[in-house]
């Protein structure tokens, strides 16, 4: 009679549980890491989409108001899209405060619930005509970034760019 001795079948049980271990680890790091590359393209998606709306300007534009230009708010776990009316003010930032609050707002985009940006970034903002880049209010000198993370593994960051020339990477 031929078998598997006690020994042979422990054997082959244990490399399967240390299979199964390193796979499922590696399953939960590869997830959040797609969540993370998802979330960093939304970003990519959305600056590019303030900069086009800020070229296509005239599209937005009504009697009443004349629209400096497009940028994002960049808040807790949320992106907000937001245009800056000439005839309220001329700051370059989104300001729930400000009496234009809602007028200025155009589209708002949530964040995975796993993903938060490593340190809140200012808003970024486009002008009209020439497409110049405003960083906090203040004309973007040199590349600033927006860094992304995994909210249970802050080693885990994605990192997107802006320019002074309105150029997006990441």
């Amino acid at each position: 009679m031929r078998g598997y001795t006690l020994i042979e079948i422990g054997i082959v049980l244990a490399v399967a549980i240390i299979l199964s271990a390193v796979s499922l680890s590696y399953s939960r790091v590869t997830k959040g890491n797609i969540a993370l590359q998802i979330d960093q393209i939304k970003v990519v998606n959305f600056l590019n989409r303030a900069k086009s709306f800020t070229l296509e300007r005239k599209y937005f534009t009504s009697e009443t108001s004349k629209i400096n230009g497009f940028g994002i708010s960049f808040e807790n776990q949320k992106l907000i899209l937001f245009k800056d009316l000439e005839d309220c003010d001329k700051d370059y930032r989104y300001d729930d405060a400000d009496e234009c609050y809602y007028k200025e707002r155009v589209e708002e985009l949530p964040l995975n619930a796993k993903i938060r940006f490593s340190s809140i970034p200012l808003d970024i903002f486009f002008e009209a005509p020439y497409l110049k880049v405003y960083y906090g209010g203040n004309l973007l000198s040199s590349a600033t970034s927006v860094v992304l993370e995994i909210i249970d593994d802050p080693s885990l960051q994605a990192t997107v760019w802006v320019g002074p020339g309105g150029d997006i990477s990441f």
